[in-house]
């Protein structure tokens, strides 16, 4: 009885308004009209592109209700609704028509809601990206669970020195372990990583944070635990992924390539492990096998502008000028105000 009432009432056009008001409101995308980013650092930002973002978290919060998917897509969902204008934001080629439609998207890139335009807005600041507003959202509008408040007398953030705990009579280096552990550590062993459920999943959230942020932080714990999850599970492309990338920003390109080729070698279809290492292959002169790499993420996932980019130069390079030609033209219909692709197609015309 209580099954055929609920899918009466979703029958409803009211039930509209779910996906309109409670999802916009739990999820904070109301607020998008009154997001303000700065014009010069986001020319492409305005009020239609706003109203895009908003449109595509109510039709994935829709589709998880009424086609009853499990909770866990809206973390990890391997698709989107998108249309040309929003499609061309992210880079991403298949979205033809005029209007809204599911899309396919790889989740460990754009997957679920933490990766929508619309989330990743209104947990910004208008100059800025901030580790700390995301891990403060998921903690209180996924999790429910906000994190404490600061400690008394806690000075305001000083924009030189984001990502530090500051104080403005903040201690000499030796003291600041003790000093951290006094004043930041009531929000921050909360965030940015919100609390995932096992080991591995802390370490790639923290990877994630510390690889999309520079949060220096972050990165150090990450490597720390993903070291020890990736002994315990070698054959895990996700955790081998990220840590060769965790060990490229530490300039340690042996390491990380070693680790590329174990992710891919373990899930041929990752797409990160693969662009990845068709880098590393073309710094030790092995261009073929790096073209083909780069080729295969390409088909998997056509707006990878770093792999089309990568693949122009590798073509490029190997003599193969027509292909390279293509490649960049490619580039700039996926993504036209992409500079790098315009100057290197501009200095392949001059040929």
């Amino acid at each position: 009885m209580l099954d055929a009432q609920i899918t009466r009432m979703l029958a409803d056009p009211k039930s509209d308004a779910l996906a309109r008001n409670f999802a916009g409101q739990w999820l904070e995308t109301r607020s998008l009209a009154a997001v303000k980013p700065d014009v010069l650092k986001f020319p492409m930002w305005n009020a239609a592109l706003a109203e895009d973002m908003a449109t595509e978290t109510r039709l994935f919060f829709d589709h998880i209700l009424r086609e009853n998917r499990p909770d866990s897509e809206f973390i990890n969902a391997g698709y989107t609704f998108l249309n040309p204008r929003l499609a061309r934001h992210y880079g991403i080629e298949n979205a033809d028509g005029p209007d809204f439609r599911k899309v396919e998207v790889d989740p460990a890139q754009r997957g679920g809601l933490l990766s929508h335009a619309s989330v990743l807005t209104v947990t910004s600041y208008p100059v800025r990206t901030s580790p700390v507003l995301r891990g403060k959202y998921i903690l209180d509008v996924i999790l429910g669970s906000p994190p404490p408040a600061p400690p008394p007398n806690t000075p305001a953030l000083d924009e030189d020195t984001v990502g530090a705990c500051h104080d403005p009579h903040r201690p000499a280096p030796e003291d600041k372990a003790a000093y951290y552990r006094s004043r930041c550590l009531t929000c921050h062993t909360e965030t940015p990583c919100a609390a995932p459920a096992s080991d591995r999943e802390l370490g790639l959230a923290y990877a994630s944070v510390a690889l999309r942020e520079n949060h220096r932080p972050s990165g150090l714990r990450a490597f720390s635990i993903l070291q020890g999850v990736y002994e315990k599970l070698p054959e895990d492309a996700a955790v081998a992924t990220q840590l060769a990338q965790l060990y490229d920003r530490m300039n340690n390109p042996a390491k990380a390539c070693e680790l590329y080729a174990r992710a891919v070698a373990a899930d041929p279809a990752s797409t990160a492990a693969s662009v990845n290492l068709g880098g590393c292959l073309a710094k030790q002169g092995r261009m073929p096998e790096a073209i083909e790499l780069w080729r295969g993420a390409l088909r998997r996932n056509i707006g990878l502008e770093p792999a089309r980019l990568n693949l122009a130069v590798a073509l490029y390079q190997s003599g193969n000028l027509r292909e390279a030609r293509e490649t960049l033209e490619q580039a700039l219909r996926v993504n036209p105000v992409s500079a790098q692709a315009r100057r290197l197609l501009s200095a392949l015309n001059r040929r």
